[in-house]
């Protein structure tokens, strides 16, 4: 016998989140994508090079690599990834290697669950860390949700933050709310966990997607002193490659130990192949200056969609620093362009950062980090559609 829940929404999100109705509602049911389409990049021509001609001999041997060499290749990689990210060497010694970044997420979380009290939460990205939590009924979450103007609410994010708070958990903060911390609200949120021994988990993985020359401020540069705190920045949402991707877990020393026996075992699952693939890939990008030709891509297609949008009169939101954009299309218009431009419905994962939401279930996003040649002709494609649906757009 199946006994049916009248309301959808789990009691451990309607007595402690600040979400609306509808919105538990559709995180209840699931109704959520884990970015389905996302990047649609197009792969410059040195990743494809690295990727289709390096993959050979050399990469399929790994069996018999001795682990003199997989020490070495581990030692490069993390010098690797600490120049891409501006960090400093030292804090190589605090990188774990992992397969990729929901995994480290589930159990980072998981860890700070297992010890009860109460997580607080902003993110877009719900299904990761809500279900985590789920499973530790001794453990509470808050929500804080995102300002009307797609930005963290760092004041009420150190208010949730008191002797009950265990960790503060800032998932995907730079896509696609756009919420970029600065390096004085990382401070802030650090300095105010520290002061309750809570610990300050954010996730960077879209740190390059912003439009600042140098990127966004990295928890690990600018959290306060006295604070444990956890970073993870993973490949997938910078260097495009689906199914071939790397997560990178770093954290102050103090925490550096716990974390390091809780993802020990993802360590060593992680493949060598991978990770001579992406030692190969890091060191190339410094040279062909990836990072910033990145960042002025997804800055031209920006641009380029808000001009065409402007003239139409069509809603959208685009947050100054995200990769994404949020077009409020008619149902028509959107059933023509789902094949054409890979656009998709919005999710769960965008819920916080749009206001009265009940009123726009009728957005659909679309990835800017797109080969710029390439998104003009998307921006064609929406052009027409929106053309031929005006009343209804």
């Amino acid at each position: 016998m199946v006994i049916q829940n009248k309301d959808p929404s789990p009691t451990w999100m309607s007595k402690s989140s600040e979400l609306t109705s509808i919105e538990l509602k559709k995180l209840a049911v699931g109704q959520v994508d884990l970015a389905a389409g996302y990047p649609n990049l197009k792969l410059p021509n040195w990743i494809e090079r690295i990727y289709n001609d390096r993959i050979g001999q050399e990469y399929s041997e790994e069996f018999s690599w001795p682990v003199g060499k997989l020490r070495d290749i581990d030692e490069c990689l993390k010098s690797a990834v600490s120049s891409l990210l501006a960090l400093d060497d030292k804090l190589a010694k605090n990188m774990c290697i992992l397969p990729n970044g929901s995994t480290a997420i589930n159990r980072v979380v998981a860890s700070m669950a297992m010890v009860g009290g109460r997580i607080v939460v902003s993110s877009p990205s719900f299904d990761v860390v809500a279900a985590t939590i789920s499973e530790f009924h001794n453990c509470s979450l808050k929500v804080v949700s995102a300002l009307s103007t797609n930005e963290f609410d760092v004041d009420r994010i150190i208010q949730a933050i008191d002797a009950e708070c265990v960790g503060v958990v800032l998932c995907s903060p730079d896509n696609p709310n756009g919420a970029v911390l600065s390096e004085k609200d990382i401070y802030r949120i650090t300095e105010r966990a520290a002061d309750f021994g809570a610990t300050v988990f954010i996730d960077q993985c879209f740190c390059f997607c912003g439009h600042d020359s140098v990127g966004p401020p990295l928890v690990a540069n600018f959290a306060h002193p006295d604070s444990n705190w956890i970073m993870l920045w993973d490949t997938g949402k910078t260097i495009g490659l689906a199914q071939e991707k790397l997560a990178f877990l770093f954290s102050s020393d103090r925490m550096f130990p716990a974390i390091l026996d809780r993802v020990r075992v993802l360590c060593f699952d992680t493949p060598l192949r991978t990770k001579r693939l992406f030692w190969d890939i890091l060191q190339d990008a410094m040279i062909e200056n990836y990072l910033t030709e990145f960042r002025n891509t997804i800055t031209q297609n920006r641009e380029a969609l808000e001009t065409m949008l402007k003239e139409k009169g069509v809603q959208f939101y685009l947050p100054r620093t995200t990769s994404v954009a949020l077009i409020s299309l008619s149902s028509a218009s959107a059933e023509y362009l789902t094949d054409r431009v890979h656009m998709v419905p919005l999710s769960v994962f965008s819920l916080t950062s749009v206001t009265n939401l009940d009123r726009y279930d009728n957005l659909y996003r679309i990835a800017l980090a797109r080969e710029h040649v390439e998104f003009l002709r998307a921006i064609d494609h929406i052009d027409k559609a929106i053309s031929k649906n005006v009343p209804d757009s």
